[in-house]
């Protein structure tokens, strides 16, 4: 699949939608959030495999890091650079310059 900006928009929009639910997630609401972001991957062009489904359970039951922390999981979803590279920006400025500022705008970092 070639990667242009509309997938790149799309694909931020749907991290925004990610950052929302991992912001609320609290002790009460952690198996609605993880089918949350579920159903919020599921509207991707990259569907959830079951590798994502185990990381994102795994990171929301067990990862009590601080949500500023490096290691947490509020800190992945919201990294850039795994983004970029996910879908090789590196090497398309305009491309990474887009997804960046898109990321800016839709407050994500």
């Amino acid at each position: 699949m070639e990667i242009t900006k509309e997938i790149i928009k799309h694909e931020i929009e749907i991290i925004a939608k990610e950052v929302a639910i991992v912001e609320s997630i609290d002790d009460n609401n952690k198996a609605e959030s993880v089918a949350k972001l579920i159903q919020v991957k599921l509207e991707s062009n990259f569907k959830p495999t079951a590798d994502y489904i185990n990381w994102i359970t795994d990171q929301v039951f067990n990862n009590d890091l601080h949500k500023n922390s490096s290691g947490s999981f509020e800190t992945a979803v919201r990294d850039f650079d795994n983004f970029a590279c996910g879908f090789d920006l590196e090497d398309n400025q305009d491309l990474y310059d887009y997804a960046r500022e898109l990321f800016k705008t839709n407050k994500i970092f």
